[in-house]
């Protein structure tokens, strides 16, 4: 299987570098993931690998603030900052052809925006517990998560893993320690999240909110899928039918035993769904 992967440098806006990682054969049709507000790439891996391993080069980069890509000096985390980030990564991989875009959370949000915006360079779109609009109660929700540890941090990783727990209860297993290790960074003896705390003050996602999506989703003309997990409080099944119907052309999928963090929750079922897709797109 076409699994190994390489780590590089590419500069999005601004010149912030950003962490980019490819799973695959370079001379294959790019899939590149976009992961939530509070993650990093790594929460894609196990899909990327299941994507590559089908034919497809998968790619998957820290969004800026997060992981391994650069903090930005001056703050800047608005939509339009991490759309510029997406255009210099999509331009970087689509020597053949247009890509897909598969974006959770705020990834979601960013890769809906491209996928009108840039006209040309994105084939597919795949929306992942994400709709037209923030849910406020969850959004907060998430938010209260982050900023809960975000200065004091952690004093082991299992103190973080335990942390996890208590915020997803309904997870099938608790992340291990090491698992968590790639999300977080040491500091004088401490652990804390990788990412920049400004996000939380600097990314405004009611700019996006409050219907002002669904202008952008009609104007979707390429290949969509929208997942829902099953027990997302993000995605309810009426946030769904909004999507469906700026975008009568999409397809749905529900992945059963996953809340909001789908790819985590139940990442075969998901990898499942998401190569029903790619296959799909296949000429």
């Amino acid at each position: 299987m076409a699994c190994e992967y390489e780590l590089a440098e590419i500069h999005g806006a601004k010149g912030l570098k950003l962490a980019v990682q490819y799973w695959g054969e370079r001379s294959n049709p790019a899939v590149i993931f976009l992961h939530g507000g509070g993650q990093n790439r790594h929460s894609w891996r196990r899909t990327a690998e299941s994507v590559a391993a089908k034919g497809w080069l998968a790619v998957a980069f820290d969004l800026r603030g997060h992981g391994d890509t650069g903090w930005s000096a001056d703050g800047s985390y608005a939509i339009a900052d991490y759309l510029d980030d997406l255009e210099a990564v999509a331009r970087s991989v689509n020597v053949n052809g247009p890509v897909v875009l598969v974006g959770a959370s705020l990834g979601g949000i960013v890769a809906l925006l491209a996928s009108v915006g840039l006209p040309g360079l994105v084939s597919a779109l795949v929306m992942v517990d994400v709709g037209l609009s923030v849910e406020k109660d969850a959004s907060q929700r998430i938010r209260s998560f982050m900023l809960k540890h975000a200065e004091s941090g952690f004093e082991t990783l299992e103190e973080a893993a335990a942390a996890v727990a208590a915020y997803l209860p309904d997870r099938g297993r608790m992340r291990t320690p090491d698992e968590l290790a790639n999300s977080l960074s040491l500091k004088d003896g401490r652990w804390y999240w990788h990412w920049d705390p400004k996000i939380l003050s600097s990314t405004d996602l009611s700019e996006v909110g409050d219907g002002s999506l669904a202008p952008v989703a009609r104007r979707l003309s390429l290949p969509t899928l929208l997942v829902r997990g099953g027990r997302s409080d993000v995605l309810d099944e009426r946030k769904v039918q909004e999507f469906l119907e700026c975008v009568p052309h999409a397809q749905h999928r529900t992945v059963d035993h996953a809340g909001h963090m789908i790819a985590g929750d139940n990442n075969d079922a998901f990898n499942r769904v998401i190569g029903e897709f790619l296959q799909s797109l296949r000429p």
